[in-house]
């Protein structure tokens, strides 16, 4: 036989569910994830209005080679490799950020 809470569900021996506090009252929400989730809803659609709003077709001229692609994949491809590429830049500038330091650490110039 187990025992029933007041709540409606079963515990053992008189300890709270998983989803509730030291008391058996149910844990409040913790805002940021309601924050984070309503910031991917937002996200989401200025994304989904940017993929309507530049759907033409244009021509993209990369090494002797042209293509006509619709304007949001342009955009997008331009977007990553901007990315990729100032990444690569901040990795090398870390890197050589640490050499220097390590030089001067072993008294070095």
């Amino acid at each position: 036989m187990s025992d029933v809470s007041p709540g409606g569900g079963s515990s053992s021996a008189g300890s709270p569910g998983k989803d509730a506090d030291h008391f058996g009252r149910p844990e409040k929400a913790n805002w940021r994830q309601y924050a984070k989730f309503g910031l991917w809803i937002v996200l989401g659609l200025v994304a989904l209005t940017f993929v309507f709003g530049n759907t033409e077709e244009v021509e993209v001229n990369f090494l002797f080679q042209t293509s006509v692609v619709p304007l949001y994949v342009a955009l997008l491809i331009s977007l990553v490799l901007g990315i990729a590429i100032g990444s690569l830049g901040v990795w090398f500038l870390g890197r050589r950020k640490a050499k220097t330091a390590k030089a001067k650490a072993k008294g070095g110039k």
